[in-house]
């Protein structure tokens, strides 16, 4: 189904149509600040207002996935450039003390008095957010904080383009691969000129992951994970003590202690205290003492070493022990479980299983427009009705200049568009919502399909419940649309998506041998579902490590990262940092979005588990919860705040007792 939505802007255009975007936007927030005080009502600021947003908005979303996904450099560059620009321009436009005073004019008016609902909570969450901005500052105060978020954005995208446009990469012999796959070697490039004869290794994340778990040469894997940890290098990490200060310096200006209380305030967590408490408590539950003994034991009696030598859990060594053990002990072999999981087939599968529980319909869209040729398209329907609800884009192979992570990116949210003469009550014109799903699985070659690790199905089913949550949304307001929620709340939905990767009834449905075709045999799947909490405590204390280093940035001042993160590292994980490498580099995720936020993904775990608990309790492909979770969390976006979401699903308080038993402290 056709969205008018085009992929091949040149960089001219690009750059026009942001330009005449904001020019439009500040000619509207000049008309409202021209209205004369008691004049100002729904049609003539509010409507407009909201329609502003999801105009901008609607161009925001395509030049961030452009930035990351383009493969024209150029076309890239200048996403970065106008995202940037637009960024700059939204921060000057919050900051307008006379745009502030004159939407605080309509907030008093009996006309917003009389609002319900989403449009209410607009017009609080505006003024929440104008006076978060500084608008009750002093001049002088006011504008010190515009300069400073102004140099905070130009900082982050320069962190960005620092690693997405990192070309490393090392060379290897084929002897120093020993123990890789041969569909995985297969996908190397063969070096010519003064590397003839020798393998290429990228540090995308198809090729370092499977080294770091697989290669039996330990030097090989030394050297892969320094490099990889590298990206970015002490530009990178200049950059990350730059802005984590700058925002200290915005958390002081607006009255906070911290940047950390200044972020934490409006999510679930409320306060870094009750988030160093949550994390500090996890940690004194989850013991790693003996888990690291048991993998110490496992290298020396690989490497065959004597009872007396100490042996060093170094950080390239834990990943391959630690997959050792499942294939030793637990006859759990990633590499050959992987050969049940096709990429082609897993997708469908996973499909077929969000079309059971949610009700829901996805028909292959074949036509173009779409910015790679391996991007899929999707139109999804309502099972029931019949009705078209939106669309989903697939982009999973890894390519130069692309994300090279996984990610799901928003290209519209589902919201009313709101014409002039829009009247409340009316139904309107819904924009639809379209979704992106951006990973980096392994090609396909000429002899072998892309075959998922079972980590990559989860993280599929993760991604997809990000899209899903935005493309399930059914909002008329496009503030609170989709993924529009609590940053502590938002992995809510698409964690609770990872469980049917761990279940019997699942895995069945979405595995079959890529030669044999044969669906996981049951003895396996207990296996696997038995090894599920092997090393719990080692994997989820290094999540506590980033969150704690998140943390400690955003709470303190005057600080060397590598230090912290040395320091915290040795702590929490009982292994340190490879040499020469440091976490600041590269740990995009505290530059855009999960600044003094990354314990979100262990808070939101929580909650995950808990409304997955409503599958177990009945059966986990349950067309009737599968609705109540679709209707009462995936559909709702940010029209409520997420506690209250989670006490409409559960039909009760949340709890932890779901999330410890998923880890095994709990019967």
């Amino acid at each position: 189904m056709e969205n008018g939505i085009r992929f091949d802007f040149t960089p001219e255009e690009i750059k026009e149509k942001s330009n005449a975007l904001i020019e439009e936007s500040k000619k509207f927030n000049d008309s409202v600040v021209g209205l004369e005080d008691g004049k100002r009502t729904a049609k003539n600021t509010l409507i407009p207002m909201i329609e502003d947003d999801r105009k901008f908005l609607n161009w925001q979303c395509i030049i961030s996935l452009l930035s990351e996904t383009s493969t024209n450099k150029e076309v890239r560059d200048m996403c970065r450039e106008v995202d940037a620009d637009m960024d700059k321009f939204a921060i000057e436009q919050s900051m307008r003390e006379d745009l502030f005073l004159a939407f605080k004019d309509y907030a008093n008016s009996e006309d917003a008095k009389s609002l319900t609902g989403q449009y209410k909570r607009y017009v609080e969450r505006t003024l929440r957010d104008f006076k978060r901005s500084g608008l009750d500052l002093p001049e002088e105060k006011r504008n010190k904080l515009k300069e400073l978020k102004k140099t905070n954005t130009e900082k982050g995208i320069e962190f960005s383009k620092n690693v997405n446009e990192d070309k490393s990469k090392l060379w290897f012999k084929k002897e120093e691969l020993e123990g890789m796959p041969k569909n995985w070697v297969e996908n190397l490039t063969l070096g010519k000129e003064e590397n003839e004869g020798k393998l290429q290794v990228t540090m995308n994340y198809p090729d370092v992951f499977p080294i770091l778990k697989n290669c039996t040469v330990e030097e090989t894997r030394k050297q892969v994970l320094i490099k990889f940890g590298q990206r970015g290098g002490q530009e990178n990490a200049t950059l990350t003590e730059e802005i984590c200060q700058i925002r200290k310096e915005c958390a002081t200006l607006l009255g906070y202690d911290c940047y950390a209380d200044f972020a934490i305030e409006v999510k679930m967590a409320k306060s870094s205290e009750n988030v160093l408490e949550f994390l500090n408590g996890l940690a004194d539950q989850l013991s790693d003492v003996e888990e690291l003994n048991r993998l110490r034991e496992l290298k020396r009696k690989t490497l065959k070493l004597g009872e007396n030598e100490e042996i060093v859990m170094n950080d390239w060594d834990w990943r391959y022990y630690h997959q050792l053990l499942m294939k030793t002990e637990y006859q759990v072999d990633p590499e050959a479980i992987r050969n049940y999981f096709p990429l082609e087939y897993t997708l469908e599968g996973i499909f077929n299983i969000y079309k059971k529980i949610f009700g829901i319909t996805l028909k292959e869209d074949l036509e173009l427009p779409r910015w790679h040729k391996d991007v899929k398209k999707f139109d999804v329907f309502d099972t029931k009705t019949e009705d078209f609800v939106g669309q989903i884009y697939l982009d999973l192979y890894p390519r130069e200049g692309k994300y090279n992570h996984a990610a799901a990116f928003t290209l519209r949210k589902s919201c009313l568009i709101h014409p002039e003469g829009f009247s409340f009550g009316d139904k309107g014109v819904r924009q639809y919502p379209i979704s992106v799903c951006v990973a980096n699985f392994t090609k396909p070659t000429k002899t072998t399909p892309s075959l998922l690790l079972h980590n990559e199905v989860t993280t599929l089913f993760h991604e997809l419940g990000h899209l899903f949550h935005n493309v399930l949304s059914k909002v008329d307001v496009v503030k609170f649309a989709g993924t529009s929620v609590e940053r502590d709340f938002v992995e809510t939905h698409s964690q609770c998506m990872e469980n049917f990767a761990w279940h019997k009834k699942s895995l069945k449905e979405i595995s079959k041998h890529h030669e044999t075709e044969k669906p996981l045999p049951d003895e396996l799947i207990e296996k696997m579902i038995a090894a599920k909490n092997v090393n719990t405590a080692i994997l989820n204390r290094r999540q506590l490590f980033y969150g704690l280093f998140d943390m400690t940035l955003h709470t303190q001042e005057n600080f060397n990262t590598k230090e912290i993160s040395d320091k915290l590292r040795k702590e929490i994980c009982h292994i340190e940092n490879a040499p020469d490498t440091n976490i600041a580099s590269n740990f995009a995720h505290i530059i855009h979005g999960y600044q003094a936020g990354y314990y979100s993904y262990l808070w939101s775990l929580v909650f995950a588990q808990d409304v997955f608990s409503l599958f177990e309790n009945t059966d986990i492909f349950s067309a009737e919860t599968g609705l109540l979770i679709r209707e009462k969390l995936f559909s709702v976006g940010g029209t409520e705040d997420g506690m209250q979401i989670l006490k409409n699903v559960l039909g009760r308080e949340p709890n932890k007792d779901a999330f410890l038993r998923s880890i095994g402290l709990k019967k």
